[in-house]
């Protein structure tokens, strides 16, 4: 039952997941709306894109944060 439940947990935070539009992720990214909107073009950050607007997960800009961290 415990492992049920833990498995519930992590299905009902994955659905929980934070979207942000991209204007608002440029904003936390410190980048022109232009120059990630280029970004999800070229593939360096997933989006979902829903209508003319793009969604990006609180995930995805973790991910494209850790894979753009200067050493």
């Amino acid at each position: 039952l415990y492992f049920i439940l833990q498995k519930l947990k992590r299905e009902v935070e994955k659905e929980m997941t934070k979207y942000y539009t991209l204007t608002q992720a440029s904003e936390l990214l410190h980048l022109n709306p232009i120059t990630l909107s280029e970004k999800i073009k070229l593939g360096e950050l997933e989006a979902f894109r829903t209508g003319r607007k793009y969604l990006i997960s609180e995930e995805q800009i973790n991910k494209f944060l850790e894979n753009n961290k200067i050493a």
